[in-house]
């Protein structure tokens, strides 16, 4: 029961902090289109189209966080980013890949 409790303030506290970052991705975002806009009032199709990617980035940063998509990292050795993945596996892809299309057939 503890070691439930444990995890579930875990929980908390990492939806917290993930929220705060996410607030300063949208505010660093803002920020540089005010930038932009201000460094570059010519070219506002490039800039929204700048900006429309960043916010998709970030929207698929929330899905994934926190709507528990799975998410799944093949690289031929561990990433920097290999924290930020629910699963990571090492090797070259044509090993990788047919194993876990078994194992995602295995399991329908």
């Amino acid at each position: 029961m503890a070691l439930t409790m444990d995890r579930e303030a875990i929980a908390a506290t990492s939806k917290r902090r993930a929220l705060g970052r996410d607030a300063i991705a949208v505010a660093v975002i803002f920020v540089l289109a005010a930038a932009g806009y201000l460094l570059f009032p010519e070219n506002l199709a490039l800039l929204t189209r700048l900006i429309a990617i960043a916010l998709l980035v970030l929207s698929l940063d929330l899905v994934t966080g926190y709507c528990g998509v799975a998410t799944l990292e093949m690289n031929l050795e561990p990433s920097l980013g290999s924290i930020y993945f629910d699963e990571s596996r090492t090797g070259p892809a044509s090993e990788l890949v047919p194993e876990w299309v078994e194992q995602i057939l295995a399991a329908t």
